[in-house]
């Protein structure tokens, strides 16, 4: 099993679909999205960031920037403002540190990361980090009706 990290995701539509979401199938459709979670981290951060920023005219380029300048109009309190930045920063320096571990080949390897590559603590931190993920989701779901 591999974690993605890369930005190969429809993340706004599957949460639109998710969340009108029809009776039938919608077990089905739950766990396809979990999976694509697990496997684009990253890109539910730049997605929701991209969102937040356009809705409250925010300028900056760079995801960290794009949330912190349109948390309040988000709503996002300083707290859990600053959790979901840690969080999508270690999901970065993970995929990081595996492309500086394998070298090279890293290009041919993609961006996936191994998870029994990862010690303990990183998969600690990780699955927190996509608990920051689903917060972030939960978020835009509250503020746009999705």
């Amino acid at each position: 099993q591999r974690f993605w990290l890369d930005g190969r995701s429809t993340f706004p539509s599957r949460v639109a679909r998710l969340a009108r979401g029809r009776t039938a199938g919608r077990r089905r459709r739950h766990s396809e999205f979990a999976r694509r979670r697990r496997r684009f981290g990253s890109r539910i951060f730049v997605d929701a960031a991209r969102i937040f920023a356009l809705a409250c005219g925010a300028r900056p380029v760079n995801t960290s920037a794009r949330l912190s300048d349109s948390a309040p109009a988000a709503g996002l309190l300083g707290p859990e403002l600053a959790a979901v930045d840690a969080a999508f920063s270690h999901i970065l320096r993970l995929r990081l540190s595996h492309q500086l571990a394998v070298g090279p080949a890293a290009v041919e390897a993609g961006q996936g990361i191994p998870l029994d590559s990862l010690h303990d603590v990183d998969k600690a931190i990780l699955k927190e980090a996509l608990r920051q993920a689903r917060r972030l989701q939960q978020r835009l779901k509250l503020n746009y009706s999705l």
